[in-house]
């Protein structure tokens, strides 16, 4: 009896374990509300206050942006390289803890971050190596996200196999570092990526980009090349870069914040005939059944028991919100899509749903079968209060970065020396906005390339 006692006590606290990062959406929310509208400073004070967690990957990843965009380079690169030391160790996976997420839910695990969100880290250092003047620490970070989607693309074909944005950003900064050729040969790659991205996500390349490739062919003197990349209309790139007096402005328009994952929850029939099966094998079972999510009518008398079932989604991906116009001492600049967060941050989500469904019908599998031994065991109340239990353990995993913009768009254009402000304007403009407020003051010298990163709300 003795023995019955602790198995009991030992599955009613499994199920009864608590998710770690169960309202990590919940406590972003007041940090987006004040990013979006009073500032970074004021959000990062109000981040310092929630549990300071230096081991969870998800807090690091908030923090290191945070200290981004606050401006602190240096130590945004140091709390992000911690980040990624984490994330190549999540790859060991503690069994104890998988063991335990198949009687509570997912949120049991560390955070592992997505692949997208992985390869914006690097984005994000590469952009801090820039601010601090390190063009070859900035470079190191583009080549390491490349080499990381490479892994990913051997591990699993998934949609997001290459990005086309961070190529295009390798590019660029190979012709600030003088190295016309290897920024060509990243020019053709972002290309191709982005004939994958137009497939995939409905991102075409931006205009800049082929520009930037047909004037590099040029400068190397491959005429077959440049030839096949000539849009025919000399309009199209009709590009001073050439000329050494010019200073050339990089922008990086990052613009809103990356939806949240929200809950689905759903009641999935086990028929009568297949019960015994599924209570014995509930891995192999739920492999086969993952479609039932989607609903279909079954007949009352035939259906053994309910599964509830809980698993994140995306809101329905919409076109992002209107561009703001882009202007360098009042000369229109024409920023355009180069990176969708949400659509890739979507389309992941897509793709790893069979595998979360098959999961989380095995877990509700395994629960049912604890449970029902309990009542077996103990009687009908125990088995009430662990089928109660289990079923306020199944929750969605609604984890992800939650400060990362939803898009980010580019535009470069050419100036000649002198003191400029760069200011934001509505789409289509005559209306005063939020973007009124602020304005970015540049001293452009002749020959220099100069980054600027503007976040839009």
């Amino acid at each position: 009896m003795l023995a019955k006692s602790r198995t009991l006590i030992v599955a009613v606290l499994l199920l009864a374990l608590g998710p770690t990062c169960a309202h990590h959406p919940g406590k972003m929310d007041a940090i987006r509300r004040l990013m979006a509208s009073e500032g970074y400073r004021p959000a990062l004070e109000e981040f310092h206050k929630l549990d300071r967690d230096e081991g969870d990957v998800l807090y690091l990843l908030e923090w290191g942006l945070l200290l981004h965009y606050a401006g602190e380079y240096a130590k945004s690169n140091e709390v992000f390289e911690r980040a990624e030391i984490l994330s190549e160790d999540l790859y060991t996976k503690s069994i104890s803890r998988e063991a335990a997420a198949l009687l509570t839910s997912d949120l049991v695990l560390e955070y592992a971050p997505r692949p997208y969100e992985q390869v914006l880290v690097n984005y994000f250092r590469a952009l801090n190596y820039i601010f601090l003047g390190e063009k070859e620490g900035a470079l190191v970070e583009c080549r390491k996200a490349v080499d990381k989607l490479v892994v990913y693309s051997e591990e699993d074909k998934r949609p997001y196999r290459r990005d086309a944005f961070i190529e295009y950003l390798t590019g660029i900064l190979y012709e600030w570092d003088g190295d016309v050729n290897d920024a060509f040969i990243s020019y053709q790659s972002a290309i191709w990526g982005y004939w994958m991205y137009d497939q995939q996500f409905g991102i075409a390349d931006p205009p800049y980009l082929v520009c930037d490739a047909l004037r590099t062919a040029r400068l190397l003197g491959f005429t077959e090349e440049a030839d096949r990349l000539d849009p025919g209309d000399p309009a199209v790139c009709e590009d001073p870069s050439d000329d050494p007096e010019l200073a050339k402005v990089v922008i990086f328009l990052e613009q809103g914040f990356v939806p949240a994952r929200q809950a689905w929850s759903v009641n999935v029939p086990i028929l009568k005939s297949e019960a015994e099966r599924a209570r014995q094998h509930p891995y192999d079972f739920s492999v086969g059944i993952h479609s039932r999510i989607y609903g279909r009518a079954y007949d009352a008398d035939d259906v053994a028991y309910f599964l509830r079932v809980a698993l994140p989604v995306y809101p329905e991906r919409t076109p992002p919100p209107d561009v703001p116009a882009l202007l360098l001492n009042g000369r229109l600049i024409e920023p355009h899509l180069c990176e969708d967060v949400f659509a890739i941050a979507k389309e992941e989500l897509d793709h790893d749903m069979p595998r979360l469904v098959a999961k989380t019908l095995a877990r509700a599998l395994i629960k049912y079968k604890v449970t029902d031994t309990i009542e077996d065991n103990y009687g009908k109340i125990w088995g009430t209060i662990a089928n109660i239990t289990a079923a306020a353990t199944e929750q969605a995993d609604l984890r992800a970065w939650l400060s990362l913009p939803r898009a980010i768009h580019i535009a470069v254009a050419y100036a000649e020396p002198g003191r400029y402000s760069l200011t934001a304007k509505p789409a289509g403009g005559g209306m005063e906005s939020e973007y009124d407020a602020w304005a970015v003051d540049l001293d452009l010298e002749a020959g220099t390339t100069n980054f600027v990163r503007i976040r839009v709300y």
